[in-house]
């Protein structure tokens, strides 16, 4: 059995030569993922979990990963941003930092465990994911706010369903794995799936930058490796407009959407919206060039100050806010 052979014969068609252009295509922040179906998807995965060299270092069940990872895309929602696609471009975003990253030690990046709690979190992130904010769950009342008290009420769903899969029948990514072994990933995958609330992104990255300009960032000591690990996955969480403009503004168009649905169910009970999200008046390349400018850009700057083979990820970012200022230019005075 050569890795990937049943994956890729259903992706290429049997084409040895195709095959390799795929799991190339993997690594590269160009990869198209709405050229393939979800269960491809599912394949690209795994053959991630083989290039990373997770199955050799942990002993990794193939039947458990494949098992595991269609039990994940089943349990992301239809809802047109949080989805399973938004799911695997965190995760395939991850596992470009990683590539790009793959000549860096420990001493200056993630060890093996690391990158494996990292890139499973990445997978359950958005789990379950409704299609409505925190912001929603909060005015609204739901029963996720009331669980969670109103504190990451999302992310804290996320981080359950994602340890209730691992309970299903045939789905124990984590069994290999010793209590303490389980102990510390459970640990720093919590963490790590808690800070992707946006409102937890500012504290974290001030925590994070601080350490690196007054060089108390010691990647000998548990808390600075776990700060990094955190920022790793939030810049992959915001990471749409890292990727070529083609392939990014989509995107924006999904984001639009969602919360003008969640607007307009805010509308029709009363409840307060937030008016970034109310489709009927944003003005998508300006909220994008925002959104660069003010969230997305700094994390990833934020990462590049470590870990610098990102860097030539910046390009994209660049080219994609000066291309959502052509097209806010394009608009009428009326549109904007």
């Amino acid at each position: 059995y050569a890795v990937g052979d049943h994956a890729y014969g259903m992706l290429t068609q049997g084409s040895e030569k195709k095959t390799e252009e795929v799991k190339d295509a993997a690594g590269r922040v160009d990869f198209d993922m709405f050229a393939y179906s979800k269960e491809q998807l599912v394949y690209v995965v795994e053959y991630m979990f083989h290039s990373l060299g997770f199955v050799d270092a942990f002993g990794l069940d193939e039947e458990v990963i494949v098992a595991f990872l269609h039990a994940l895309r089943e349990s992301y929602n239809n809802v047109p941003f949080h989805n399973f696609y938004h799911c695997f471009c965190v995760t395939q975003m991850a596992y470009c930092v990683f590539v790009a990253a793959a000549g860096e030690d420990e001493s200056v990046f993630l060890n093996v465990f690391e990158k494996f709690v990292v890139f499973v979190s990445a997978l359950c992130h958005d789990v379950d994911h409704p299609g409505f904010s925190n912001s929603y769950q909060i005015n609204a009342q739901t029963p996720l706010a009331m669980v969670y008290n109103d504190m990451s009420c999302l992310e804290n769903h996320h981080c359950s369903q994602a340890f209730a899969l691992f309970k299903q029948p045939g789905c124990n990514l984590l069994a290999p794995f010793s209590r303490e072994q389980y102990k510390e990933l459970r640990r720093l995958m919590v963490k790590l799936i808690l800070v992707t609330d946006l409102a937890n992104h500012s504290a974290a990255k001030a925590k994070f930058d601080a350490a690196v300009a007054d060089g108390t960032l010691d990647l000998t000591a548990r808390a600075s490796r776990d700060m990094l690990c955190q920022v790793v996955i939030m810049a992959c969480d915001i990471s749409n407009e890292v990727r070529p403009f083609a392939i990014a503004r989509p995107w924006a168009d999904r984001i639009t959407a969602e919360w003008g649905n969640q607007v307009a169910v805010e509308k029709a009970l009363g409840l307060p919206f937030l008016p970034f999200m109310d489709a009927e008046t944003v003005v998508v390349p300006k909220s994008q060039i925002g959104f660069i400018n003010d969230i997305l850009h700094p994390i990833w700057t934020s990462l590049m100050a470590v870990v610098e083979p990102v860097r030539a990820f910046e390009a994209n970012i660049l080219a994609n806010r000066e291309a959502y200022a052509v097209e806010l230019a394009s608009l009428t005075p009326a549109q904007k």
